[in-house]
């Protein structure tokens, strides 16, 4: 990240106050703390090679004086950017629009989010997010993990390039039979539960509300890959993505130069050169078997089973996770959107024939590769 520095020279009038030179270093996003020479107030003719900003002669800024990658936008050296990922990374600064001073052109950079230190900031080990903040995490040593802002409602509380998302919450859902939550796929807690009301909001003031199988809530999350979105920008908080328009709706999607660059769930669209899914939709609309999902939400509401798993590759899938269909063969189980049928779960996956899911069927399942996938 480029730091700024400023030291403009300013020829001000007799008549004016009479400006010392002065240099000011800049924060490490390239906004320019001080950048400019103060003189006078004596009026525009008084201010020779000068601009009087709030009545007062100051140096003019050009792009030549400023570090490279800088430009001057409000007479301020400021750091030029093409996504959020140019910006600070703590989520104090995101990549946003402007105009530059001498060109009048319309250029994006980096500029304070208005958000405090912590946002985005990666937490492998679960435990360095700032007070305020929570490690969303596949589990100990996650690469990906980062620290989110909990209990968002609207989109514009959260940095550029994050949105109010709903991730699972490993709290039991109190008085649920069968128990929901506080488990290995909700995530386990040593909290006690939570109560929540009866339309399934937490009653603990929280954004927590019941779904299908967890404790859901409501946080600032990256727009990676099928998150909403309106532009490209959108999506720059994670590298290789843009915004695209698919089945009449724009979601974030990683680009791509073929197929094997998407999850096997999507394909790669020639003329966006962006992954886009197989399915009719980003989404499924009615939680389906192997329908694509983002959320459980998307899946099924608290009163199914219905839950948004992850399968081979990294895409993502409805499934009702009481396994409900009962079978003799795989053929017997419901197909995918694909054409696949689901496995008909038997010794060959470890389970024997007293096991109570003995004969259900499961996702669509490869015993050569031992992966379960939908496509």
């Amino acid at each position: 990240m480029a730091l700024t520095l400023g030291a403009f020279a300013v020829g001000c009038g007799d008549s004016g106050d009479g400006g010392n030179g002065g240099s000011g270093a800049g924060d490490a996003g390239g906004n320019n703390a001080g950048g400019s020479d103060t003189g006078g107030s004596g009026g525009a003719d008084a201010c020779e090679g000068g601009i009087i900003i709030d009545g007062v002669c100051e140096g003019k800024c050009t792009p030549d004086k400023c570090l490279e990658g800088n430009t001057c936008v409000g007479n301020q050296c400021v750091l030029v950017c093409d996504s959020h990922l140019d910006c600070r990374l703590d989520g104090t600064q995101s990549c946003l629009p402007a105009v530059e001073d001498d060109t009048g052109a319309d250029i994006t950079t980096c500029q304070d989010a208005g958000q405090a230190v912590g946002a985005g900031l990666p937490c492998p080990f679960g435990a360095e997010c700032a007070e305020g903040f929570e490690c969303v995490s596949a589990g100990a040593g996650d690469a990906e993990a980062y620290c989110v802002n909990r209990d968002c409602t609207a989109d514009d509380e959260c940095s550029a390039g994050f949105y109010c998302g709903i991730i699972r919450d490993p709290h039991g859902v109190c008085d649920t039979n069968p128990p929901k939550g506080d488990n290995t796929f909700c995530g386990t807690t040593t909290d006690p539960c939570i109560d929540v009301d009866d339309t399934g909001v937490a009653t603990d003031g929280s954004t927590r509300f019941e779904g299908s199988s967890c404790m859901l809530r409501r946080s600032c999350l990256k727009r990676d890959q099928g998150a909403p979105c309106a532009t490209d920008l959108d999506c720059s908080r994670v590298e290789n993505q843009i915004c695209t328009t698919y089945a009449g709706e724009s979601r974030c999607s990683r680009t791509c130069g073929n197929d094997d660059d998407c999850t096997p769930d999507n394909h790669c669209d020639a003329t966006t050169g962006a992954c886009v899914p197989r399915f009719e939709a980003w989404v499924s609309s009615t939680g389906g078997f192997c329908e694509p999902c983002f959320t459980d939400e998307d899946c099924g509401d608290e009163t199914t089973t219905k839950a948004c798993v992850e399968t081979f590759g990294g895409a993502r899938a409805c499934l009702d996770r009481a396994l409900p269909d009962v079978c003799n063969t795989s053929a017997d189980c419901p197909a995918s959107p694909s054409g696949k049928h689901g496995y008909c779960l038997d010794e060959n996956l470890g389970v024997s024939s007293g096991d109570p899911v003995f004969h259900h069927c499961y996702l669509p399942f490869d015993l050569d590769t031992y992966q379960a996938s939908c496509w």
